[in-house]
């Protein structure tokens, strides 16, 4: 009996290893989510202020834009040739919400919805 016992705790000690181990595996894969005011924006960046900080992210091909009309707009732009770029859609002083994705300090936003249009 003590030697079942002693080997039932050793499976339960590496199967608790092994959740405690991939845990933070699984967080830090998580996008985080900034939401703020805009207080720049370029082509291929973001600067958002929440709270006393403010957040720089790198915007590039694979950021989705969600605001009102960017389907639309998009798709007649790029019937006429053109394209479009976050600087049509965000504008400084809106207020966004920022799904991003941090890789080696270079927060990489993956999703930028505007939650409130600035007037």
């Amino acid at each position: 009996m003590g030697i079942k016992r002693l080997f039932a705790a050793a499976i339960g000690v590496a199967i608790l290893g092994l959740v405690v181990g991939v845990a933070p595996a699984r967080a830090q894969a998580t996008p985080n989510i900034v939401a703020g005011k805009v207080t720049s924006v370029t082509q291929n960046q973001l600067v958002v202020a929440s709270g006393d900080r403010s957040f720089t992210f790198v915007v590039n091909a694979d950021t989705d834009v969600l605001a009102k009309g960017a389907t639309k707009a998009t798709k007649a732009s790029k019937a006429a040739g053109g394209s479009t770029t976050i600087a049509t859609f965000v504008h400084v002083g809106d207020t966004v919400s920022v799904r991003h994705k941090d890789a080696g300090g270079t927060m990489t936003a993956s999703e930028v919805r505007v939650t409130i249009v600035s007037k």
